[in-house]
């Protein structure tokens, strides 16, 4: 879920909360997100909804449409009841079928290409470390060697050399 809408629900803000419920649909009409959304919303906040305000819904989905689509949404705004959300669900699947089935492909072709780039990247990481490793053991050998010799025996000598 998105962060803001979060944030609407905890500070309780019905407005944008319904904002957002209203235009998830429209958004993405595949439905998963935005009942996802409706059910933490309706568990939340007590006053999610208002009272129907009695309008009739036509049934007839050879009639639904874009604008009806629309008209729907705009209504929201003054009628947020749970059956006028139910309704606009509907219609919003229906009269949005297309994008959401561009959508669900899109996802798929996306998520081979993805799995194709995180095998790669993931046969890359894999040699990477151990190379690089390697080449960090054996750059760092001499280094202390020479460092055990300079600090320790260097010294040494001095003070033998002090003495005579």
């Amino acid at each position: 879920m998105k962060p803001k809408f979060m944030e609407a629900i905890s500070d309780g803000d019905l407005i944008t909360i319904r904002l957002y419920l209203a235009n998830e649909l429209l958004l993405d009409p595949r439905g998963k997100s935005f009942n996802k959304m409706r059910a933490y919303a309706e568990m939340n906040i007590m006053d999610l909804y208002d009272v129907h305000d009695g309008s009739d819904f036509s049934e007839i989905s050879s009639i639904w449409s874009e604008e009806l689509l629309f008209n729907l949404r705009n209504d929201l705004d003054y009628n947020f009841s749970k059956e006028r959300l139910d309704f606009f669900e509907k219609v919003a699947k229906i009269v949005l079928r297309e994008k959401a089935q561009l959508m669900k492909k899109e996802k798929r072709v996306l998520s081979d290409e993805e799995k194709q780039k995180a095998i790669d990247s993931e046969n890359s990481v894999l040699e990477e470390p151990l190379n690089a490793k390697k080449s960090f053991k054996e750059r760092i050998k001499p280094f202390f060697k020479r460092t055990i010799k300079e600090n320790i025996i260097t010294p040494y000598k001095e003070g033998l050399e002090e003495m005579d």
